[in-house]
């Protein structure tokens, strides 16, 4: 089944806006304007000053300061800009389908790909029969996905996603607008076995997951993710 684990409640205190801008017009570089928002969030990870910010900011914050980051020369008017994202936010989620065929270790040989022989009082082994040598076996009931959560504040995109079906296989152009979009921001990308059957989609197919109008954003270690949009696996 979907997981959707319940979370303890915490309340979240965004910056104040005119601090967070004035933060971002000190830290930006013209070199910045060439990234992406995908880049930019990236930056809290790997680039001080923003390794630095991302233990001061809300997950909130982060994405705010991602979007408007590589558009600072480019708008006249910032807090515009803020107010345009901060009130127009969602979240949505599909999955790619990587492989139909996952394999486990073999719990017979215990992955080494050989057991000790009987018909040489164990001084020699063979291949193990049950894996024939490989270490490992396929699990029938799981298959290989990654799931990509994105948030977004273009407002055609979400009209769209409004009536998808869960699981609906998207097609290559939808799937190419989702995930290359100047208005979007892929926050997580999870990679898992699942057991979840979804009745159509075959290996490299993408199928929609959920789309959350109000999405409440929150630092899942060094990334970001969604409450409202479940996890598949």
């Amino acid at each position: 089944m979907i997981n959707n684990p319940t979370y303890q409640v915490t309340i979240f205190i965004y910056m104040e806006k005119t601090k967070l801008l004035s933060i971002l017009k000190r830290s930006y570089q013209p070199q910045y304007k060439n990234k992406s928002p995908f880049e930019c969030l990236n930056l809290f990870k790997t680039e001080v000053p923003f390794t630095i910010y991302a233990d001061k900011m809300e997950a909130i914050d982060m994405v705010l300061f991602s979007f408007i980051l590589p558009q600072t020369e480019l708008v006249s008017d910032l807090s515009k800009l803020y107010d345009e994202i901060r009130f127009n936010l969602f979240a949505y989620s599909y999955f790619e389908i990587m492989n139909e065929d996952v394999y486990v270790s073999c719990n017979s040989c215990g992955g080494d790909g050989r057991l000790d022989c009987d018909d040489c009082d164990f001084i020699g082994n063979i291949d193990c029969p049950y894996c024939e040598g490989t270490g490992e076996v396929e699990e029938e009931d799981l298959r290989e996905i990654y799931q990509y959560t994105f948030v977004c504040y273009n407002q055609k995109i979400i009209d769209s996603l409004l009536y998808k079906e869960e699981f609906e296989i998207l097609s290559d152009d939808t799937a190419n607008i989702l995930m290359n979009n100047k208005k979007t921001l892929l926050i997580n990308v999870k990679k898992s076995n699942t057991e979840i059957l979804w009745g159509e989609g075959d290996a490299n197919d993408n199928l929609f997951v959920s789309v959350s109008e109000e999405p409440t954003l929150y630092k899942s270690g060094s990334n970001i993710d969604v409450r409202e949009i479940p996890d598949i696996g």
